[in-house]
């Protein structure tokens, strides 16, 4: 199956620097857990497998990695596999935040949980809510 890869980043002056399990006690590529294969969220997010569900219009289809990325790490960024082999996209919490998040049964996802928990929010807090940014990918 398929499952979705995160990296949480902040804004540091000019730069993005990921966000490690220093600095919040987590380790962020475990979050947000319990959709890992939730084909729904993928398909809103990025549209990963949106003839698996209902389709759905996807929110961040098509960004690929942010262009600055390159400035920090060099044009091959060493994700170690941390972000998954394909379907990059990337959204700032400002932006994920405003999105729609409706979900056809009703409630919401656990990754918009996530969105306005307290780890993201002491980043926001701190860096504002466009100097965190999400990096999502997927693997097959």
């Amino acid at each position: 199956g398929c499952d979705i890869h995160i990296i949480v980043q902040r804004r540091e002056g000019a730069d993005w620097l990921r966000v490690g399990a220093d600095e919040a006690g987590i380790d962020w590529r475990r979050r947000p857990n319990p959709e890992a294969r939730c084909y729904a969220l993928f398909a809103r997010l990025a549209d990963v497998r949106n003839s698996y569900v209902a389709p759905v219009p996807a929110l961040f289809a098509g960004r690929g990695l942010p262009p600055d990325l390159a400035s920090e790490h060099g044009r091959n960024y060493p994700f170690n596999g941390d972000l998954g082999e394909h379907s990059f996209t990337h959204a700032t919490v400002a932006e994920l935040r405003a999105a729609d998040w409706q979900v056809p049964e009703g409630g919401r996802y656990s990754f918009v949980e996530w969105l306005f928990g307290p780890e993201i929010e002491a980043l926001v807090n701190a860096h504002g809510a466009d100097g965190v940014r999400v990096l999502i990918g997927f693997d097959s």
